[in-house]
């Protein structure tokens, strides 16, 4: 049963296990009062009671067993769950790292672009130029001032 891995079956053995022993020593009591009510002999009902304690001992090592193997189990499934947990993380991580990267990268770029139009005189695409200042006269309104205009 064991060997099957499936964690409630076990539990549910358990369980039965544990039940069974339970009944066998209520059992063994009730037996045991009518033994001595039939004034049986006390080392006969010694040794019977010796034989059946030892039956109950060996399945109580049993659901011993099985109580070890459920927290094992348990134990690798969170294990499992942790590493899951740990290379999702892991995962999370170097995507965060990647993109921080490239927007350091990109950052860097726009830096240099910067740096360079403002020694070229220009802007970083090369598409700005420097135009002519425009000297605009004022008009007064006169007619004198109109043939300029």
């Amino acid at each position: 049963m064991l060997e099957s891995g499936s964690v409630e079956a076990v539990e549910r053995h358990k369980g039965a296990l544990r039940s069974t022993i339970s009944e066998a020593d209520d059992l063994k009591r009730a037996v045991e009062a009518l033994k001595i009510e039939a004034e049986e002999d006390l080392g006969d009902i010694g040794t019977w009671n010796a034989a059946i304690d030892l039956q109950l001992t060996k399945a109580e090592e049993e659901v011993g067993k099985l109580r070890e193997w459920l927290e094992k189990a348990k134990r690798e499934e969170s294990q499992k769950i942790r590493e899951e947990e740990l290379d999702y993380e892991r995962k999370l991580f170097e995507t965060r790292l990647k993109f921080q990267t490239e927007l350091n990268a990109v950052k860097s770029n726009k830096a240099e672009e910067s740096e360079s139009a403002k020694n070229n005189g220009g802007s970083a695409t090369g598409l700005e130029a420097k135009l002519p200042k425009f000297v605009i006269t004022k008009f007064n309104g006169t007619f004198q001032d109109w043939p300029r205009f």
